[in-house]
């Protein structure tokens, strides 16, 4: 007897061949990936060496470790202990972008730092109370004692007429002096702002940090000061493109 087999019959067996060998792979690597698989004990065991309570001492140290994550490139340093947190400050702000400024928050920022929002900012020395008239806008330094300035909140202080919507690319003033007995050649300055900032130290410009970032005390380390005795002014011009606004920095002068 002859049997025919039709065309349509054939392809409906390599389908159903082609369904079955699918299946069967997709539950082998399934098991695999679970470590259920039979095809895992062809597998080498490092990974699970280390964790093993019947694997030898020896063993264990000669097991294959995997590579450390690199660190964030802007990870903060270590502040040593002998750095001491500026706390008391003078604080004004906001200081708005003039019309026509960059689409990009990085440009927004720099233009911010750069422009002249005051008078000989980088020789401030504002009184507490101080009133000063700046585009249309009545600003009145503020105090503030604290490690970690909440700039927002202080600017709603300084401004007239305090609006949190306010708050967006605009730069403020915090300023603070360091009191010394003698001459300091090689003071450090560990800063940490939110967003950006540009630093005086006695009227010479030492730092300007364009960022859009959180505060984190040490992002921005600054070696080799001098201080003089006496009365030492730091001008912190600080940037802020939108939601945080802040600044922290601590000192060392051993």
């Amino acid at each position: 007897m002859n049997v025919r087999i039709r065309p349509g019959g054939i392809a409906l067996f390599i389908l159903a061949l082609a369904a079955l060998i699918y299946r069967l792979l997709y539950t082998l690597l399934w098991e695999q990936e679970n470590d259920k698989g039979p095809l895992m004990r062809f597998l080498p065991k490092t990974a699970t060496v280390a964790a093993s309570p019947n694997v030898s001492p020896s063993a264990a140290a000669n097991a294959p470790k995997a590579a450390a994550a690199p660190k964030a490139a802007n990870a903060p340093g270590p502040v040593p202990a002998t750095a001491k947190p500026l706390t008391d400050w003078v604080v004004l702000g906001p200081i708005p972008l003039p019309r026509g400024a960059p689409a990009i928050e990085l440009d927004r920022i720099a233009t911010l730092l750069d422009m002249d929002a005051l008078p000989d900012e980088s020789h401030l020395r504002p009184r507490r109370g101080e009133t000063v008239r700046v585009r249309n806008a009545n600003l009145r330094w503020v105090t503030a004692k604290d490690t970690n300035l909440n700039l927002v909140k202080l600017a709603q202080e300084s401004a007239d007429k305090p609006d949190a919507s306010r708050f967006v690319d605009v730069v403020g003033y915090a300023v603070t002096t360091v009191e010394m007995p003698n001459t300091v050649k090689n003071a450090t300055l560990y800063v940490g702002s939110d967003d950006g900032v540009a630093i005086w130290l006695n009227g010479v410009k030492i730092h300007r940090k364009v960022a859009a970032r959180g505060i984190r005390v040490g992002d921005d380390k600054l070696t080799g000061l001098s201080l003089i005795a006496g009365q030492n002014t730091l001008v912190f011009k600080v940037a802020q493109g939108g939601g945080d606004w802040g600044v922290a920095a601590s000192l060392d002068t051993h």
